[in-house]
C-alpha cells in the first residue's frame, strides 16, 4: 500500500521512494511475462533435434528483461549457428509467442503494480 503523508510534508519524499519500488515492481512483471514467453515459444517452436527449443531462455538485466531464442551448436556441423532466425523465417514461432503473451502486457503491468503498492 501506497502510504502519502500529507500532514507531515513528507508527500515529495514519499513519491521519490515510490519511484525505485515501482522500477523494480515493473521489472518482476516484465521477468514474470517473458516466463510465460519462453513456455509459449518452446511450445511453439519446430523441433527436429531439440536443440533449438532447449536455447530458448530468459536473460535478466539490471533495465531489460529479453527473452531469446538461438545460439546453439548444431548437432550436424558442431558450429555455433544462428539456426532461430533461419527457423523463424519460415515458422515465426517465436514472433506468435510474443503476440499471444504480450497482447496486453501494459495492463497487465498496470494490474500487478496496484496488487503490490
Amino acid at each position: 500500500m501506497v502510504t502519502l503523508d500529507f500532514m507531515s510534508g513528507s508527500v515529495e519524499q514519499n513519491i521519490r521512494d515510490l519511484l525505485p519500488r515501482m522500477k523494480a515492481l515493473t521489472l518482476e512483471a516484465l521477468s514474470l511475462k517473458a516466463d510465460e514467453l519462453v513456455l509459449a515459444a518452446r511450445g511453439l517452436c519446430p523441433v527436429r533435434t531439440g536443440a533449438l527449443q532447449s536455447t530458448i531462455r530468459k536473460e535478466v538485466y539490471d533495465k531489460s528483461v529479453l527473452v531469446i531464442a538461438g545460439g546453439a551448436i548444431s548437432p550436424s556441423t558442431g558450429r555455433l549457428v544462428d539456426y532461430a532466425a533461419i527457423v523463424e523465417a519460415k515458422n515465426p514461432f517465436m514472433f506468435t509467442a510474443t503476440v499471444m503473451v504480450t497482447g496486453n502486457l501494459g495492463s497487465e503491468i498496470e494490474r500487478f503494480l496496484e496488487s503490490q503498492l
